[in-house]
C-alpha cells in the first residue's frame, strides 16, 4: 500500500505552473519571494483562468479520495485474511 499524495489546491497548482517562469524572469529569488510574485500573478488572472486551475484541483482531490478509499479496501482485505487464532 502506497501513501496517498495529498491533493493540491488551485493556488498550489498555479504556483507550481508559474514557478519556472518567475525564476527565469527574476533569477535568484527565494522561495517566499517566488510565492509573493506568484500571488501577484494569481490576483491578476481572469475568473476563467482560475476556473481551469480549480478544475485541475477538483480532479486531484477526487484522485486522492479514490486512492485513499482503495488503500482502505486493500487494508481491510489484508486484515480479513489474517489468522488471529
Amino acid at each position: 500500500i502506497s501513501k496517498v499524495k495529498k491533493a493540491q489546491s488551485a493556488w498550489m497548482i498555479f504556483l507550481s505552473d508559474k514557478r519556472e517562469q518567475i525564476l527565469k524572469e527574476r533569477p535568484g529569488l527565494r522561495v517566499g519571494e517566488v510565492a509573493k510574485e506568484a500571488s501577484k500573478l494569481w490576483k491578476g488572472i481572469s475568473v476563467e483562468e482560475k476556473k481551469i486551475y480549480e478544475k485541475i484541483a477538483s480532479d486531484d482531490k477526487l484522485r486522492a479520495k479514490e486512492q485513499s478509499e482503495s488503500n482502505k479496501n486493500v487494508e481491510n482485505e489484508q486484515l480479513g485474511n489474517v489468522d488471529l487464532s
